[in-house]
């Protein structure tokens, strides 16, 4: 049997839902997987490699023309060093590995429909070597949503993630500042590990009852499900239309539901939630504001609210379902 290795750069480019998601990848491939390899010279022998970055794979095939490299897309790099950086000089840097990656690459993982049309679009190209799995990294714990089911009594949100610029963080606050204005008793928690950068963004907004703070993984996930709300906010850039962030199967696994903008594509065509509050881009804060309330005084039922989320944990975000697809590929 052929066997099969994951290259990175650097040990760092691994986190719980890097890993859990190349682990369902190199599952569902009939390959021996030998493990991760830090180093261009350890992969020589390898008979395929995946990489999670379009320049990994072009230095692997600098090195090793003939080797089999497998490549899976976690978002639009060049699009998103012009969003943070404002460099144009990064957005063709980039640009140059992933259009000769996309050429070169023996099989391609992509994590939305929508980022597939964005690459043909962009570098004029029919994929055919590709399977489009969604990013998540958690299965369904209805254990927990009934343990926690006393939070959908009160107006509790959540959001934990980084600071990125498209995470939008400084309109989610902006959002909820609105809605303490208006109910003083609601409660929005902030976990992150740029707690500094947090805090400043909290007092230059002027926003009360946020609590900021770090977590660990073993501990988020119960964190968040203790909150009847989890932000999900994004601005409509191509950033956005084509990813499929992990937080909405966080969310969704622990019975958080999930406040975002209708402008990630994939959600909005494989989804289908109805214990969500969805709103189109440029919704003003205030109907934001409205459309949240409409939705805790309209109450719920817990029963109803966890077959919604396991109707999607059996379809879009099943793991066994993707391993059986990926089984099939012929590397």
């Amino acid at each position: 049997m052929k066997n099969i290795s994951v290259y990175l750069p650097k040990k760092d480019y691994l986190n719980e839902a890097t890993e859990y998601y190349i682990e369902m990848l190199i599952g569902g491939i009939d390959c021996d997987f030998i493990g991760y390899f830090y180093s261009l010279k350890d992969i020589k022998h390898h008979d395929n490699v995946l990489v999670i970055d379009a320049k990994s794979l072009v230095f692997i095939k600098l090195r090793y023309p003939l080797k089999r490299v497998i490549t899976w897309y976690q978002g639009v790099v060049p699009e998103e060093a012009l969003m943070v950086f404002e460099s144009r000089f990064r957005y063709y840097y980039w640009s140059f590995f992933e259009f000769i990656s996309l050429k070169l690459s023996s099989w391609n993982f992509f994590v939305s429909t929508a980022m597939v049309t964005h690459y043909q679009k962009k570098y004029r190209i029919h994929i055919t070597n590709k399977t489009i799995i969604p990013c998540f990294n958690k299965q369904m714990n209805k254990d927990i949503i009934y343990e926690t089911a006393d939070k959908y009594k009160y107006l509790t949100f959540v959001y934990a993630g980084s600071l990125h610029k498209w995470q939008c963080v400084e309109q989610t606050l902006e959002i909820f500042k609105r809605l303490n204005d208006i109910h003083s008793d609601s409660q929005f928690f902030l976990y992150t590990f740029d707690v500094e950068e947090a805090k400043k963004m909290v007092k230059n907004i002027g926003v009360k009852n946020v609590t900021i703070s770090r977590s660990s993984l073993e501990e988020i996930d119960y964190k968040i499900s203790k909150c009847h709300y989890g932000f999900l906010v994004r601005d409509d850039n191509v950033v956005n239309n084509v990813a499929t962030p992990t937080k909405l199967s966080t969310y969704l696994s622990v019975g958080t539901k999930p406040i975002m903008t209708n402008v990630i594509h994939d959600f909005e065509s494989c989804l289908n939630l109805s214990n969500a509050v969805i709103y189109e881009n440029m919704t003003s804060i205030d109907n934001i504001v409205k459309a949240i309330m409409t939705n805790y005084n309209n109450g719920m039922s817990v029963d109803d609210l966890v077959v919604d989320y396991e109707t999607a944990f059996s379809d879009y975000y099943n793991r066994k379902h993707y391993q059986n697809i990926i089984s099939k590929i012929s590397l």
